[in-house]
């Protein structure tokens, strides 16, 4: 099994005869690698942790580009209505919750209900006083927050565990976990997105406690939103799970990099 990061929180996943696509975005900021969807077009799916802009609003273009379908939690399809997703679009969705198993290809995906991080009070005043400039950049503060407000999500949020039989990937597209729900063990792989609030690390370091994964891989972690978001510490996450868990290697993929679990 084969997993690419190419930006934000989009993932592509692949068996020998499956391949699915996890919350793709084509990125607003320009000081970043745009992302092709007709190169990420020859997926058998989508699978979208949670509705959020950058998760979710563009899959108009990459439905465009040749997805099949993709399947999204309820407020996501509400969303794409409210949104003026077209109706060939709307008629690609397929609604996903907690407790479903799905066989794509080779892969076989099962969902569980997660939770999302909140942006606290610390992450506001960390965004503005590493960079004392954004305090002058309320027009892109202002599309981000009006994109933001245009998607928002219930509550619902849902982790994704691939497996090809063999090897295993543990998704998450938010740093939250619901505390009565029995997450599976052990996954070869865990992604874990390294952006959205002022404790990440800890937050990082109680996944790998709870979850005991081989492996973890940060995505989402760049600073794609200034000045909403800014530049996560690696050297921070990286001791602290050296320091509690010296046996889980973790690690910043390289964009569009293939790693083979």
């Amino acid at each position: 099994m084969k997993i690419t990061w190419h930006g934000t929180a989009t993932l592509t996943v692949e068996g020998e005869y499956g391949k699915i696509l996890f919350d793709p975005f084509l990125r607003r900021n320009k000081k970043m690698q745009a992302i092709d969807p007709a190169a990420l077009s020859d997926v058998d799916a989508a699978f979208i942790t949670h509705p959020h802009f950058d998760h979710f609003c563009d899959l108009p273009v990459f439905f465009e580009a040749g997805l099949p379908v993709a399947y999204v939690c309820e407020q996501g399809i509400e969303n794409a209505k409210k949104g003026k997703f077209s109706n060939e679009c709307i008629e690609k969705l397929r609604e996903v919750k907690a407790g479903q198993t799905f066989e794509i290809g080779d892969l076989t995906i099962k969902t569980y209900l997660a939770k999302h991080s909140k942006i606290d009070a610390k992450t506001v005043l960390r965004s503005m006083f590493i960079r004392p400039q954004n305090f002058f950049m309320v027009t892109p503060a202002l599309r981000i927050i009006k994109a933001h407000s245009k998607y928002p999500i219930d509550g619902t949020t849902i982790a994704f565990e691939v497996s090809d039989g063999v090897k295993t990937v543990m998704i998450f597209g938010s740093a939250g976990m619901q505390e009565n729900v029995d997450y599976p063990k052990n996954a070869d792989l865990l992604v874990f997105p390294y952006q959205g609030c002022s404790h990440l690390e800890k937050l990082a370091a109680r996944f790998v406690d709870r979850l005991q994964p081989d492996r973890v891989m940060f995505d989402h972690h760049e600073d794609a939103f200034p000045p909403i978001s800014f530049p996560q510490s690696r050297e921070k996450v990286l001791k602290e799970l050296q320091l509690r868990h010296p046996k889980t290697e973790a690690f910043f993929p390289e964009e569009n990099r293939e790693y083979v679990l």
